[in-house]
């Protein structure tokens, strides 16, 4: 997980265990509330 996510996931996904893509599924759900850094990162991982 990138660090510019950290706080985006410790406030919207902070259960979630990573893997499995879980965490990018979280955040893709909580989209329209996370930073757009955090959305440009999210995007990027989701391509990989």
């Amino acid at each position: 997980m990138s660090w510019i996510n950290r706080t985006d996931y410790e406030m919207y996904c902070k259960g979630v265990v990573s893997g499995g893509g879980r965490i990018i599924a979280c955040l893709a759900k909580e989209s329209d509330r996370i930073a757009p850094a955090c959305k440009k990162v999210r995007a990027a991982a989701e391509k990989k």
